[in-house]
């Protein structure tokens, strides 16, 4: 359910006591006992996962310390499904979940540069939608 909310589907799975990984459509997915990556590229929607994947952890006893988002400059972002055509609305979208948010772009603003997104979870679930 999940990865159908990031518009994408696993392939195939391999694991070992240390880790699941999933190859996913434009993706890989790689759960840990106490860590999630996501790499994702093409048009997912990753950031649509995060209230699914808030309520995954929790339903296993799990909460989330700390999260870290980072993507380079699209070269399409107009090709970009919501709210990913922009890092200002990713991080907009990031900030309903997360607090102490912090947003940095490295490189050339003009040109090739990175994204990155850091931040705490919200103390609970009733803060999500504020």
């Amino acid at each position: 359910n999940m990865l159908s909310l990031v518009k994408c589907q696993v392939l195939s799975t391999v694991g070992n006591d240390y880790l699941d990984a999933y190859l996913l459509s434009e993706s890989s997915m790689f759960v840990y006992p106490r860590q999630l990556v996501l790499k994702t590229c093409g048009t997912t929607t990753i950031l649509m996962a995060v209230p699914e994947i808030l309520k995954i952890a929790a339903s296993v006893g799990l909460h989330v310390d700390d999260v870290f988002y980072n993507r380079q400059n699209f070269f399409f972002p107009d090709k970009q499904l919501h709210p990913h055509r922009s890092f200002q609305d990713e991080v907009k979208a990031l900030d309903n979940y997360f607090r102490n948010g912090s947003a940095y772009i490295v490189g050339k603003i003009n040109g090739n540069h990175w994204n990155f997104y850091n931040a705490e979870k919200k103390q609970n679930i009733s803060e999500i939608n504020k």
